[in-house]
């Protein structure tokens, strides 16, 4: 009979063609695992139950109960819920077509092997045509009759249906807790901390992490810096991967400096949202950056001539100390009066590279490792617990004055209300008093829970800064090194004697109690610690 111009060829195996198994041996057949994230979405602990290795021991017990050869195991760590996705699965599917000896598939519950149209339409096929004789599961055995394929088929959209339906609760549970908590429904960025039981999670902000984030922001803003250069300054000052240590990937810069939620706002579902957790960077802050990234603001050409421009000070009269080239090699600083006063700036030039070489080895002075840095980090904490005990003191007492305000004020109100005063005028000024009052304590307790902040923020980051700044400043660049000065040394005095560093306000500690450090000029020219 011929076929008819539009009619298609068949791929359809003929039965004669089915693959039939010699009496007495085993059926061969492949064991299917799978595991995904929706098998934890009803809440109950099925971490055992569906983990691989409690799936193989169920494949194998199947296996011998039915007298079958496993042939070979395939497994994916992907959902079922999207068709054509799963490697091994579509491997598996395509050893079946080629082994005509391998007929079956063996697998805990029938579900692993898709929980959508097109992965159990693939299984239903190659049942039809022959390909696949038998599936084994646990509570069910099935056959390639057309019942048997029949009720797979009602399977398989049962739990493509289930699927849907836990996605759709999940979103809007998710979305639920989003528009009422004022809670990004994704982990903590860099910066912040999960906080709070599961399912009720809010951000709070890392006091550690937070400062660098900010100084990213503050940094990437000036316009100074792309993203390359960007990576090496901050690992000059001390921001690297928490993972590994080393310098930040450009890409999770990229990605930090894109996340408007640091600003406290987020976005869902096309809106911005406002958060009810503290923001780490300002509005602005964050929109600057936007400008740079977006090249609406263009990376600006760094102009510093000098390192230490501006940051040595002339120990004889207090001006500031200016730099100049020798041989055009040689960089040396003097006091930019000494033309105007010769007599009193009788003093040897001051190198930069000597300079370097006394800065760079009282960094190393200060440099602490992982171990100190632990052992300070519980001191501080103490120290700003302390701190923070008696800032809360104080919104204990102002909290108390608002409670008394506002008692006052109830009762001024009943009080005019019976004498009819309250569209007097003594009546408006009275309450516009209260409001006043009310106005100014609450926002003398914001301004003392961002003092709270602030304080863990400074004290962390400059401990933190700590870890290895001997060897950051060793590698840095000029602009770098510049900024690593400004961070740790309040004062540079050169008097052409001996070079006086004054530590910051904190370093001193550390700079074991000493408030300044000292360098002498011998008659080579070099520079060294005083005794």
């Amino acid at each position: 009979m011929k076929r008819g111009r539009n009619s298609r060829k068949s791929t359809k195996k003929p039965s004669t063609d089915m693959y039939i198994r010699p009496e007495g041996t085993k059926e061969k057949v492949y064991a299917y695992l799978r595991k995904s994230t929706e098998d934890r979405k009803d809440g109950k602990s099925t971490k055992q139950v569906n983990s691989f290795a409690y799936q193989r021991k169920e494949v194998d017990r199947l296996a011998a109960k039915h007298n079958l050869e496993i042939v070979d195991y395939y497994q994916d760590d992907k959902t079922g819920m999207t068709a054509y996705v799963r490697e091994n699965f579509n491997k598996m599917l395509h050893d079946i077509e080629d082994k005509r000896e391998v007929t079956g598939i063996v697998t805990s519950e029938i579900s692993r092997l898709g929980r959508n149209f097109g992965d159990g339409g693939q299984i239903l096929w190659l049942m039809q045509s022959g390909s696949i004789q038998s599936i084994y599961t646990n509570d069910k055995y099935y056959s390639n009759m057309p019942t048997d394929q029949l009720m797979m088929a009602v399977i398989f959209a049962i739990a493509k249906y289930e699927s849907d339906e836990n996605s759709y609760r999940s979103k809007q549970a998710t979305r639920a807790k989003v528009m009422t908590e004022s809670i990004p429904s994704y982990a903590a960025p860099w910066g912040y901390k999960n906080t709070g039981m599961k399912g009720k999670k809010s951000w709070i902000v890392d006091h550690v992490e937070a400062p660098k984030v900010r100084r990213v922001f503050e940094l990437y803003a000036t316009g100074l810096y792309n993203l390359p250069k960007l990576r090496d300054a901050i690992f000059t000052e001390g921001i690297v991967s928490s993972k590994t240590g080393t310098k930040l990937a450009v890409n999770t810069i990229l990605q930090t400096l894109k996340r408007v939620s640091y600003t406290g706002w987020f976005d869902y579902e096309g809106k911005r949202i406002e958060g009810k957790y503290e923001s780490i960077i300002s509005a602005s802050l964050f929109s600057n950056v936007q400008e740079v990234l977006t090249g609406k603001e263009h990376v600006k050409t760094k102009h510093m001539e000098h390192t230490y421009s501006g940051l040595v000070t002339c120990g004889i009269c207090g001006a500031t100390m200016t730099a100049t080239v020798a041989k055009k090699v040689i960089t040396y600083y003097r006091c930019s009066r000494h033309l105007s006063d010769p007599l009193a700036h009788k003093m040897p030039y001051l190198e930069e590279a000597l300079l370097n070489k006394c800065i760079g080895k009282l960094m190393c002075e200060l440099e602490i490792d992982k171990e100190l840095w632990e052992e300070l980090k519980a001191y501080i904490t103490l120290q700003v617990d302390q701190s923070v005990e008696e800032t809360n003191d104080a919104i204990t007492i102002i909290k108390r004055a608002l409670t008394q305000i506002n008692t006052e004020r109830d009762a001024y109100i009943i009080g005019s209300t019976k004498s009819s005063l309250l569209e007097s005028e003594s009546y408006k000024n009275k309450m516009h008093e209260y409001q006043e009052m009310l106005e100014k304590a609450n926002e003398r307790i914001k301004d003392l829970e961002k003092k709270k902040g602030a304080l863990m923020d400074t004290v962390y980051w400059k401990v933190t800064s700590l870890v290895d700044v001997g060897s950051r400043f060793r590698f840095a660049d000029e602009f770098a090194q510049r900024e690593l000065v400004k961070q740790f040394c309040a004062n540079l005095l050169y008097d052409g004697k001996k070079l006086t560093i004054f530590w910051g306000v904190g370093i001193k500690i550390l700079a074991n109690g000493r408030e300044k450090s000292q360098w002498l000029l011998d008659k080579d020219s070099n520079l060294g610690p005083s005794a």
